[in-house]
C-alpha cells in the first residue's frame, strides 16, 4: 500500500484531500530526512571547517548528486531555488544572453502565470515576438511546427498544465526543437512527478519539491552547462563568489555561480528523498494514478451537467465547471462536505478567457488516494448540483 507511507492521513482521518496539484502530500521517508538534519546537523554549508558544517555540505551536494543522477543530467546542471517560479524566471535569464531583438518564443495560452510573465517581461525588454499556441490536449509537432516561423527561438510549455492534466510528448517535441535549433523550456512543476526521466531532453526544465512529494521552499532547474556558463550571475551575495574586491569580483563555478546565499538545506535533502522515494515505488505509483485517472474520468463523464476542460487521458488532475452554477458555489458545498480541492482561474486566466469561463474547480490526486475518497468526491458534487439547481 502506498497510503501507509504518508502520515497526514492518520492526523487527518475524515479529511479527504484531492488538491495534489497544488501540493503533494510528503511520505514518512522525507519527513524523516530533514528531521535527520534540523536535529543532528543543524549547520550552515560552504562555511568553514567546522564537522557539522562540513557534515551539512556533504548532505547537500550529496542531495544534488542524487537529484541529478535520477533525473540523467550532470551535478553542475543542477540549481537549487526556492521555488518553480523562480527557476522559470532563471532560465528567461539564461535565455537572454542567447536571443536578440525580433527572435520568437512560442508559449502554450494554457501556461501557468508563472510561466507566462517572465517570458512577457523577456518579450518587452529586448523586443521579441511573444506567439500564443492553443492546444487543449497533448500538443503535436505538427501544431507547434505550424505556428513557428524563421525567427522562432524558444519553445515554452507545461509538462503537463496544471488545469488541463494532460501529459506532454516531451520526446516528440525535444526532438522537433533539436532538429530545428530551437530552445526548449519546460514548467515540469507538475509533470515531473509522472516523468522525470524525460527532463535530460530539454534544455531548461524547472520544477518545485512541493509537487513532487517533497518539501516547500525549493525548487530546480535543470540548464546545459552552455547556457548556465553564458549567463551572468541571476542574483548576488554570498555564498556564489569566488572573490570580491572593490576592483573585481569573480563568482563560483557552476551551479552555485548561480545560488547566492544560504541554500535551503533541509529542503534539498528531503526533496533528494522525495525523488527517490518515486523512483523506488514508481511502477505503483504509475498505476495507481492511471487506474483512479481512468475510472475517475468516466464517472464525470456520466453526469451530463458537469463539463471536463482538457482534451485526452488525465493524469489525476481535472478541472471542471458545473453548468448553470458558479464554480465558487460547487467548491464552498463540496468543501462543506470535508473535500479538500481548489477553484477559481488556477493561475491560468488567458485560457480560460479564450474558453469563456469564469472559473473551475479542480479535483487533483495522486497515488495515496483511495478509490473511496473519489466516490465521496463524487457523491459530494452530486450533493452540490442539487442543491444548486433547486
Amino acid at each position: 500500500m502506498v497510503r501507509e507511507h504518508f502520515p497526514f492521513f492518520e492526523k487527518n482521518p475524515e479529511m479527504v484531500y484531492v488538491d495534489s496539484a497544488a501540493t503533494a502530500l510528503k511520505p514518512s521517508c522525507v519527513l524523516d530526512a530533514m528531521r535527520s538534519y534540523d536535529e543532528a546537523i543543524s549547520a550552515n554549508v560552504h562555511r568553514g571547517v567546522s564537522s557539522l558544517s562540513q557534515q551539512a555540505t556533504t548532505a547537500f551536494e550529496d542531495a544534488r548528486t542524487t537529484i541529478a543522477q535520477s533525473l540523467g543530467v550532470d551535478f553542475e546542471e543542477v540549481v537549487f531555488t526556492k521555488n518553480c517560479t523562480e527557476a522559470l524566471n532563471l532560465a528567461a535569464h539564461l535565455l537572454s544572453f542567447q536571443l536578440e531583438k525580433g527572435d520568437e518564443i512560442l508559449i502554450l495560452r494554457s501556461e501557468h502565470h508563472s510561466s507566462i510573465l517572465p517570458w512577457q517581461e523577456l518579450a518587452h525588454r529586448l523586443d521579441l515576438q511573444l506567439t500564443v499556441v492553443d492546444a487543449l490536449g497533448a500538443l503535436s509537432a505538427s501544431t507547434l511546427l505550424e505556428a513557428s516561423s524563421e525567427k522562432t527561438k524558444v519553445v515554452v510549455f507545461a509538462h503537463m498544465s496544471n488545469v488541463l492534466g494532460i501529459l506532454q510528448p516531451l520526446d516528440e517535441l525535444t526532438t522537433l526543437a533539436k532538429e530545428k535549433g530551437w530552445f526548449t523550456v519546460v514548467d515540469g512543476a507538475q509533470g515531473v512527478v509522472h516523468d522525470l526521466r524525460s527532463v535530460r531532453a530539454v534544455d531548461c526544465y524547472a520544477f518545485s519539491g512541493h509537487k513532487l512529494y517533497g518539501p516547500t521552499g525549493i525548487g530546480v532547474l535543470t540548464a546545459s552547462k552552455e547556457l548556465l556558463e553564458a549567463a551572468s550571475p541571476f542574483i548576488i551575495g554570498g555564498g556564489m563568489i569566488h572573490k570580491v574586491a572593490f576592483e573585481q569580483t569573480t563568482f563560483a563555478d557552476l551551479p552555485w555561480k548561480f545560488e547566492a546565499g544560504t541554500p535551503p538545506i533541509a529542503q534539498a535533502i528531503g526533496l533528494a528523498r522525495a525523488v527517490q522515494f518515486v523512483l523506488e515505488h514508481k511502477d505503483v505509483l504509475d498505476r495507481r494514478v492511471h487506474e483512479l485517472s481512468e475510472w475517475f474520468s468516466k464517472e464525470l463523464a456520466a453526469r451530463e451537467d458537469v463539463v471536463v476542460l482538457g482534451e485526452g487521458s488525465h493524469q489525476g488532475v481535472f478541472s471542471f465547471f458545473v453548468r448553470g452554477a458558479h464554480s465558487s458555489d460547487i467548491a464552498t458545498l463540496m468543501n462543506a462536505s470535508g473535500i479538500q480541492l481548489r477553484e477559481g482561474h488556477h493561475c491560468a486566466q488567458p485560457l480560460l478567457e479564450k474558453e469563456g469561463i469564469s472559473g473551475l474547480v479542480r479535483c487533483s490526486f495522486l497515488a495515496y488516494t483511495t478509490k473511496q475518497e473519489l466516490e465521496k468526491v463524487l457523491s459530494a458534487l452530486d450533493k452540490a448540483i442539487r442543491m444548486v439547481k433547486v
